[in-house]
């Protein structure tokens, strides 16, 4: 049977006050999904004041060091590729995105060019965090200025990139059309889940609203 999906953002929630932004769609039970679920994050039941829900567990999915969570759904079309083509990516010195990145490329033996604006220099010489993470996976950090003083490097273009004739560019937090196989899994995941519980209409809370956009793309 088909079921209504209606997604709401809690944080879109607070800034509206008592309006609620949603979408609506119609999606099958029996559209394709991964058949593997073992790699399925967990539906598990929970009560929270005295009301029933479903929490999504995709905390509980791991594929390696930093990549779980929305990082491994957002890297997933990474994780099944098996190019073994340098992975290009920029944006802000401590982005949660550098470190999955370069975990992942750590583990597919990938080299790892990583673009920032200039680190401050006692960061540079004694790293923490995301940056010490990185680094020690292997990640090469490059550092380039941008006028303005913007708050991070918003954006690279492939000339500014040197030493590397073939290249796979990642923006900052994963932010492109490719991290829509992820959120396209988890979409078709929640409908084979939720049909046991033979729901009509479901609202599904997203922490995350880039999350919830290209979820709805999929659905």
């Amino acid at each position: 049977p088909s079921m209504e999906l209606i997604f709401i953002n809690p944080a879109t929630v607070e800034s509206v006050g008592r309006r609620r932004m949603s979408s609506t769609c119609a999606v099958s039970g029996k559209d394709a999904v991964a058949n593997d679920r073992k790699n399925w994050s967990p539906l598990e039941k929970h009560v929270v004041y005295g009301r029933e829900i479903l929490v999504k567990r995709d905390d509980l999915m791991t594929f390696g060091p930093r990549i779980n969570g929305n990082k491994y759904r957002k890297l997933l079309h990474i994780v099944n590729n098996s190019s073994r083509e340098p992975i290009v990516a920029f944006g802000p010195y401590q982005s949660n995105s550098m470190a999955a990145l370069a975990s992942l490329s750590r583990i597919q033996g990938r080299r790892f060019v990583y673009y920032s604006l200039p680190v401050p220099p006692d960061q540079l010489h004694t790293p923490v965090a995301n940056l010490k993470f990185a680094l020690e996976a292997g990640m090469e950090l490059r550092q380039i200025e941008r006028e303005g003083n913007p708050p991070f490097l918003f954006d690279l273009t492939a000339d500014e990139v040197t030493d590397l004739s073939s290249f796979h560019m990642v923006p900052t937090s994963v932010a492109y059309k490719q991290a829509e196989e992820g959120c396209h899994q988890l979409a078709r995941e929640l409908v084979e889940q939720l049909e046991e519980y033979r729901f009509t209409k479901v609202k599904v809370a997203c922490s995350s609203a880039s999350g919830r956009e290209r979820l709805l793309v999929y659905l």
